[in-house]
């Protein structure tokens, strides 16, 4: 009799065992997925020119929404479609991505990469523009300075002209600098060139294209945060180039 309690107690505790380490496994399997999920984040800003980006239930077009999206922001990408689709005039993937509460399904073709400020490698920027223009075209006349508006926080403001019919505004503000320039009778390649040239950030398979405009995106941050954002565009328009640049915290 004493035989067959040990025996029963024996397997019971065995039993007992693997279920606990069968626990234990299971346990330390999700641990390491939420680990290494958080290590991978792949983050995405939403680009989109007018309106706003609808986020769904599920990745189709039919399916309920369940959120809206503004332009800029930046949002996690949980999972991707293996397929491609066609929506209007744009290719794309189905893309599940999170924002603070919000997590649905949203169309790609909508979402680029928050490229970083932090990465130019020459010293000279395209912020001594004005510099790197004296050298090549030369100063005609002035600085001529500008009132500012007080009321719009702007600290600095000027024009400054060059041969060769190159034009160049600057304003400042509490928070951001901006440069405008015009340049006639040359073409979009050459005037992209000379901010090539200073700003090795500025690469042709990185910049997101409209028929003639180039346009580059960058962030300051590894990771969303409220630091630097750049721009900087490039537009052909009949026999001008207009280039605009510059940031804001």
């Amino acid at each position: 009799m004493r035989r067959k309690i040990f025996i029963i107690v024996s397997l019971l505790l065995s039993i007992s065992c693997k279920e606990a380490g069968s626990q234990n496994t299971s346990s330390e399997q999700v641990t390491q997925n939420i680990e290494t999920n958080s290590v991978s984040k792949i983050y995405k800003k939403v680009k989109i020119e007018n309106g706003k980006l609808r986020l769904r239930e599920f990745p189709n077009i039919d399916s309920k929404i369940v959120g809206n999206l503004e332009n800029n922001e930046i949002v996690i990408v949980i999972e991707e479609s293996n397929n491609f689709s066609e929506i209007g005039n744009k290719k794309g993937r189905w893309t599940k991505v999170k924002f603070g509460k919000l997590l649905g399904w949203a169309f790609d073709a909508y979402l680029i990469e928050p490229l970083k400020a932090s990465e130019n490698k020459f010293s000279e920027t395209c912020y001594d523009i004005d510099k790197i223009l004296n050298r090549k075209f030369g100063l005609v006349g002035k600085r001529i300075f500008l009132t500012s508006n007080s009321e719009k926080s702007e600290t600095n403001k000027y024009r400054e002209n060059y041969n060769n019919d190159v034009k160049l505004s600057y304003i400042s503000y509490y928070g951001g600098e901006y440069f405008n320039l015009t340049f006639e009778n040359q073409s979009l390649h050459d005037v992209y060139k000379i901010f090539s040239e200073c700003d090795s950030r500025l690469t042709m398979d990185l910049y997101k294209s409209e028929n003639d405009i180039l346009k580059f995106e960058f962030s300051s941050c590894d990771e969303p945060c409220s630091g630097y954002w750049e721009t900087f565009t490039f537009k052909k328009f009949e026999n001008k180039v207009f280039v605009s640049f510059g940031g804001q915290t």
